[in-house]
């Protein structure tokens, strides 16, 4: 029978300012789920995340009857690198462009799991994000790609290096409501493709929420294609 254990993450506990944990391998059944959690309890973890294959039904199974709740869908798409993407109206950020990127970055991600789960408050998913760009601005992100003017940008992404040699990610994408569906998420799509070129990268990758249909159709249209699909639990020792 595999390990089973719970990772304590640092980064989420101290943001949220709670004890949270990612589960560490596959339950093979729920007896062994629950000594687990015995544990986890012990060592005080009010909250546990799970990113398991949706193909892996009994996994999943076994999780809702230890009682984490299903709270996401997450889908990875991937692109291949195999022609010269289009030159698009687009630049690094600007220190000028910060609050305006915190302020799309605090209403552009509804549809995530932290969003969907109630033990989160609406003002912290909100601060997440707002966090997570301002990071990735300040060196998080290996480069923060934005569209329209200095001090006022329609929209931003940011991007890694993946950890697999020759790949390259999209860590966020997000573009103010007021300028939705005028083109700038596919301007962005193009800037990145072009960056991961540069880094001698043959492939780009993404992921996003099934919740998120916006975002699969701009993927789509852009020629990624859904390489896999996993679904992210939350359990909290309340519960």
């Amino acid at each position: 029978m595999s390990t089973l254990s719970v990772e304590f993450l640092a980064w989420d506990s101290q943001f949220f300012g709670l004890r949270i944990g990612r589960l560490s391998g596959r339950p093979e059944s729920i007896e062994q789920l629950q000594d687990a959690l015995v544990r986890s309890r012990q060592d005080r973890f009010d909250c546990i995340y799970a990113l398991v294959p949706a193909d892996e039904v009994e996994t999943n199974c076994i999780l809702q009857r230890a009682g984490f709740v299903a709270r996401d869908v997450r889908l990875d798409f991937s692109r291949p690198l195999d022609s010269e993407p289009a030159v698009t109206d687009t630049r690094e950020w600007n220190p000028a462009d910060l609050p305006t990127l915190e302020a799309i970055a605090e209403t552009a991600f509804g549809a995530t799991r932290f969003a969907a789960d109630p033990g989160f408050t609406p003002e912290a998913v909100r601060n997440l994000y707002r966090t997570w760009i301002s990071n990735s601005c300040k060196g998080y992100a290996e480069v923060v790609v934005v569209a329209g003017p200095v001090g006022s940008p329609h929209g931003f992404i940011t991007l890694h290096r993946d950890a697999q040699p020759g790949c390259a990610r999209i860590g966020l994408i997000g573009v103010a409501s007021a300028h939705r569906s005028q083109g700038i998420g596919s301007q962005l799509i193009a800037a990145a493709l072009g960056w991961a070129k540069t880094q001698g990268c043959s492939e780009l990758r993404v992921s996003t929420q099934a919740a998120n249909v916006g975002a699969q159709r701009l993927y789509q249209r852009t020629g990624f294609t859904t390489v896999s699909a996993s679904t992210w639990f939350h359990y909290w020792s309340t519960s």
